[in-house]
């Protein structure tokens, strides 16, 4: 298994390699208008900040850390009440434009 983030195309796949929820990598990127690249680009960013948790990071390897920020990411994502939403979207949210950091992560 790799410690790289696995792309959402991956993920679309029953064997995968890792536990996601059915449909989620499809659901996500619908929830982007179907723009492949905006959703990867914020599925990435959403893993990669699950990885820098302390709970994730304290991983045995890196594989097991990937594994865990991808399970914790797209569980998060598939919850009922985030389903259509994506914490990187504002326009989804508040109104504003693609790529902003989640609410309430605003940089000091």
């Amino acid at each position: 298994m790799s410690d790289r983030i696995p792309p959402l195309r991956e993920l679309c796949f029953t064997r995968n390699g890792h536990r996601v929820p059915p449909g989620f990598a499809v659901s996500y990127v619908r929830a982007h208008g179907s723009e492949w690249l905006v959703a990867e680009e914020h599925w990435e960013r959403l893993v990669a900040q699950v990885l820098r948790t302390k709970d994730v990071g304290r991983r045995a390897s890196p594989g097991e850390a990937m594994r865990a920020a991808v399970t914790i990411a797209s569980t998060l994502l598939s919850d009922p009440l985030l389903r259509r939403r994506c914490p990187y979207c504002p326009s989804q949210v508040r109104g504003g434009a693609h790529g902003r950091e989640p609410a309430g992560a605003e940089q000091p």
